[in-house]
């Protein structure tokens, strides 16, 4: 049962993330559908195998296919009316069994939730006791140990993008203790690039890194350059991170890159005390997936989490990220929270249907 179940949310999301990251963009376009006929033959197949789904809430949390059909059931010129009449309908029904869904939420910590686990390391992941950093290393050697070739680098999408760093190191992929290096007494294994740590260069795929002495990862990764050890290096790029590579929303995987150079500058930080600028060139590694598909994310139902974890901090609601499709109403179209409407997902009293 739970195995359906599981295939049924992959299934739903595989459709949602078509529908909004791949048609809602085409035809925002322009002010009329932009679709040729077999975009709309596999749209239509598509919702007619979403009708047939018996839905519930957590599929619908998990996958986000509701929002999915909200960006095209309303009234528009811009989706065929058969379309849109068809995604009313299919939501309409919803609504009637489940409840009102513009408001719904991700159960972020539960199971299969983005947070699950998120402040205890997943250590069956590899199936071995190895704790981080060496789990990061174990993985990282993974990767190249077939060469530079598409197999060996992380391709599974739970590893491209994530809420917060903590879920990254959960994952295995870098470590807690610091937004900077990830290194053990060897080596260097990732980088997360944060604040105005990024330079572009006018070459394609070499960037150039800089980074306080203070960093205890920082003689590690020199050690990449100097030949010792194997010198590639993951790169994480943090929403916080003053560069246009930048994701919107938390952290994304950018691929493996190999460190080529270094250099060293004596500056003084703001109390006036001497620090050692280290200031590393960074060239990704080819064979991998291409950039134009890791800033990809986040997705529309990455950043529906995102969204949905900003709202359980205290404080002022200012990192939610707008959806931008070219959609003046888009805020009500994808539902988004604007602090006047009751929360009707997992923390509503709405019966769940299940």
């Amino acid at each position: 049962m739970k195995a359906v179940r599981d295939r049924l949310r992959d299934e739903l999301r595989t459709h949602s993330r078509y529908i909004r990251d791949n048609l809602v963009p085409l035809v925002a376009r322009g002010a009329e559908c932009q679709l040729n006929s077999r975009d709309l033959a596999l749209l239509q197949s598509t919702l007619d195998r979403i009708d047939a789904i018996p839905m519930t809430i957590s599929l619908l949390s998990y996958s986000r296919i509701d929002k999915a059909l909200l960006r095209i059931a309303p009234t528009c010129t811009k989706w065929p009316a058969e379309i849109a009449r068809q995604a009313h309908k299919t939501v309409s029904r919803w609504e009637e069994e489940l409840g009102p869904l513009r408001d719904l939420r991700a159960d972020l910590w539960g199971p299969g939730g983005r947070l699950e686990g998120v402040r205890k390391l997943d250590k069956n992941l590899l199936g071995t006791e190895l704790t981080l950093p060496d789990i990061s290393a174990f993985l990282l050697e993974r990767e190249c140990s077939k060469g530079i070739s598409p197999s060996p680098f992380i391709t599974d999408s739970r590893f491209s993008w994530w809420i917060t760093a903590a879920a990254a190191f959960r994952d295995g992929i870098i470590d807690e203790t610091s937004l900077g290096i990830t290194a053990n007494e060897h080596r260097a294994f990732a980088i997360v690039l944060t604040g105005k740590e990024e330079f572009m260069t006018d070459t394609d795929g070499l960037i150039r890194y800089s980074t306080s002495g203070s960093d205890p990862g920082v003689f590690k990764l020199t050690k990449t350059v100097l030949g010792h050890v194997r010198g590639v290096v993951r790169v994480l790029r943090s929403w916080k991170l003053k560069s246009p590579l930048a994701p919107v929303a938390g952290l994304r995987y950018d691929g493996l890159y190999r460190v080529v150079g270094y250099g060293v500058t004596l500056l003084q930080n703001q109390a006036g005390k001497d620090d050692w600028r280290f200031c590393f060139s960074l060239q990704r590694e080819p064979g991998q997936t291409s950039m134009k598909e890791a800033l990809a994310h986040p997705l529309a139902d990455e950043i529906d989490d995102w969204n949905d974890y900003q709202l359980t901090k205290s404080g002022p609601r200012t990192h939610l990220i707008r959806s931008v499709y070219g959609d003046p109403d888009v805020d009500h179209a994808i539902g988004f929270y604007d602090g006047t409407r009751r929360d009707s997902g997992y923390s509503s009293r709405r019966p769940s249907g299940e």
